[in-house]
């Protein structure tokens, strides 16, 4: 709990002054780069990350972090040389892109870090949860911090502002590299169990592809659609916003393994009672976000994101539908279930696809989180269809 209030301060603090140390435009194309990294940190790890979550127990000791970076070796080369190759071209007359699209490279891989200490503190590795929490921390005070810095000092180059995401990074790495020394040096994950793994991973990249893009998609969209300046205003809304989803995103996984194990944690009326539990909280956690975010708007930025108060309400709003939708999936995948899981964020991800194609040109962003709204809604009415179907079926 310690380190996800943490890391939720940190990235609201941080949201909050970059927004008022950048202009809109500049503030949509942070946007953009870090969007990017979160999209490409989800699909170099081929499913891995949930497939691990579900896979069973592991072992009984830090030796989980150095399999999960096994796991995905192919990936934190391939992000590395392409990273580094993206420099080499910085002396170009588009310098400036390749620099940033390298940060954004650099900050997917030391994500991967950062989930191999997740993976081993949920799977209940010895000692993880002390140096999850204390990496957590220090990666919040690291990126706080240096935020705090480039904002006294006027900063407005995003180059800098982005940079800030893969140096705290680094972070992630050293408390990795110091479970694994700290760790039994014997490999206990078997070959065929982590072969195993991969390839449910597999099974659940579509979903994962899924669920990354339904969550990215506005604002990678949103900038060849209508404007950098758009989504400047939208990205500090849908930031804020993104705190009703994570917190419960975050448990849930926590939960899956548990969830598989034990049937009866599963059954209608512990699901029905989840759902009730987390939309009250959803609603809390949105009402209360939303005054803070109009607040800022009105009394400390600039009259440049004024037109975003608009985009609080839809966005809260996506933002409950997502984290009830969020519940329906976390139960298919620990049923192994995970085509159901797949069609329950496709389905939310082609109805906002369909409605940014047609509402954000004309609408800009305001347009995006109605299309927003559009997919949690489509995605929740989906998970609702294949539950009822799920418990015919069984009661058959």
């Amino acid at each position: 709990m310690i380190a996800q209030l943490t890391a939720a301060a940190g990235g609201l603090f941080v949201n909050l002054l970059s927004t008022q140390g950048l202009a809109p435009d500049a503030r949509g194309e942070m946007a953009l780069f870090i969007q990017a990294a979160y999209v490409v940190q989800s699909l170099a790890m081929l499913g891995r990350d949930r497939s691990y979550l579900v896979g069973g127990p592991l072992a009984s000791n830090a030796s989980i972090p150095r399999s999960f970076l096994s796991s995905n070796r192919a990936a934190l080369v391939l992000l590395m040389l392409a990273g580094m190759a993206l420099l080499t071209l910085s002396h170009t007359a588009d310098g400036r892109w390749y620099r940033l699209a390298a940060l954004s490279l650099f900050f997917a891989c030391t994500g991967i870090f950062g989930y191999a200490l997740r993976t081993a503190y949920i799977l209940g590795s010895r000692g993880a949860g002390r140096i999850y929490g204390l990496s957590t921390v220090s990666l919040q005070a690291v990126i706080v911090t240096s935020a705090a810095v480039l904002f006294t000092l006027g900063v407005n180059d995003i180059t800098a502002w982005i940079a800030l995401y893969p140096a705290s990074g680094l972070v992630n790495v050293f408390a990795t590299i110091f479970m694994i020394k700290a760790s039994s040096p014997t490999h206990i994950s078997s070959l065929p169990l982590r072969r195993s793994l991969a390839r449910e991973g597999w099974r659940l990249l579509p979903l994962n592809v899924m669920t990354v893009f339904l969550q990215k998609a506005d604002r990678l969209l949103l900038p060849l659609l209508a404007t950098a300046a758009e989504l400047g205003r939208y990205a500090f809304v849908s930031s804020i916003m993104e705190l009703v989803v994570w917190p419960v995103s975050q448990w849930l996984d926590t939960q899956l393994r548990r969830w598989r194990d034990v049937s009866g944690s599963l059954s209608r009326r512990s699901v029905s009672r989840l759902l009730l539990r987390v939309l009250l909280a959803a609603t809390a956690f949105a009402s209360a976000t939303g005054v803070l975010a109009l607040l800022y708007i009105t009394l400390v930025l600039p009259s440049d994101y004024a037109p975003a108060r608009l985009l609080i309400l839809p966005l809260g709003l996506y933002g409950v539908l997502k984290v009830l939708s969020r519940v329906f999936v976390a139960v298919q995948v620990a049923r192994m279930r995970s085509a159901a899981a797949t069609a329950i964020e496709l389905s939310g991800l082609l109805a906002s696809v369909a409605l940014f194609f047609v509402l954000t040109p004309t609408h800009g962003a305001i347009g995006t989180a109605l299309s927003m709204v559009a997919g949690g809604a489509a995605s929740l009415g989906v998970a609702s269809l294949l539950s009822l179907n799920f418990r015919q079926k069984k009661a058959g």
